[in-house]
């Protein structure tokens, strides 16, 4: 090799030769591995897609570890990750050709919702921590800063609009017709551009349920999907007679807690009860 500082050249011309070596760039696989319970840990920022099975309607679930840091800004978020797209790119977790919307917490406090359009981040929505949920309010002031912090990040995306919730609670609703034409993508899955060492697990994909009403003669009720959260759906009228709630069986021993319904399958009909 020449040192360039102090080169060994002489006569009246003379060339010299480059030399090559391959660069391997870190990609995404590399910036999560797997721990000895089975979650994903990220080493650096990673876009990742753990559940496509090719329609993004549905909710998915991820719980996310953060490290609470001194500093409240420029320090990323952990997140979950829906209609993901990912351009294929080594290193390009945020590069052309990616397309997904998320959502999560940082490690200083604040909460975040994002897109990133072929490769061009933006925010949608921004929650400083005295905005945020109480929940989350809570467990980020008796953290000590190195503490870890953990919360259940869902997404349930019904194609038409999404719902974000933090630990239970609903966070943020779109219905924004425009943007979310723009991303078709299928994939569920995580995005982190934080500090290494933030932790994903217990993730799940829960398709949605058809839930009909069976209102024994009073007023019509459509059907809904249903998800996650509280079940959203109008009381039934009737003449000469008060709505006394829905139940899963006709006989009505079993009384919905709309707040809390648990509805599972592809198919459910519940029964209204009249007095």
């Amino acid at each position: 090799a020449v040192d360039l500082t102090k080169p060994e050249i002489s006569g009246n011309e003379v060339t010299l030769y480059a030399k090559w070596e391959e660069t391997v760039v870190a990609g995404p696989a590399e910036r999560i591995e797997q721990d000895e319970n089975g979650n994903l840990v990220t080493t650096g920022s990673v876009v990742k897609v753990l559940e496509d099975n090719g329609n993004n309607e549905g909710c998915f679930s991820i719980d996310v570890s953060v490290i609470k840091t001194a500093k409240t800004s420029g320090v990323g978020s952990a997140e979950v990750a829906f209609r993901i797209i990912h351009s294929g790119v080594d290193y390009g977790y945020q590069g052309a050709g990616m397309y997904y919307l998320m959502a999560g917490v940082s490690p200083g406090g604040y909460i975040e919702i994002h897109r990133v359009t072929n490769g061009t981040w933006a925010r949608i929505k921004r929650f400083e921590l005295a905005q945020a949920p109480s929940v989350w309010q809570e467990k980020y002031n008796t953290a000590a800063v190195g503490d870890k912090i953990t919360v259940k990040m869902t997404v349930c995306d019904y194609g038409d609009s999404f719902e974000i919730y933090l630990d239970d609670v609903l966070l943020y609703t779109c219905t924004d017709a425009k943007l979310l034409a723009q991303y078709t993508g299928t994939g569920f899955g995580l995005r982190s551009n934080t500090a290494a060492g933030t932790v994903y697990s217990n993730w799940e994909y829960k398709p949605f349920t058809t839930v009909s009403f069976d209102t024994n003669g009073g007023s019509e009720v459509e059907s809904v999907r249903y998800g996650y959260g509280s079940l959203k759906v109008e009381n039934p009228s009737k003449e000469n007679f008060v709505f006394d709630g829905w139940y899963y069986d006709e006989t009505f021993t079993q009384k919905v807690d709309i707040a809390e319904p648990e509805i599972s399958g592809s198919k459910v009909t519940l029964y209204a009860k009249w007095k």
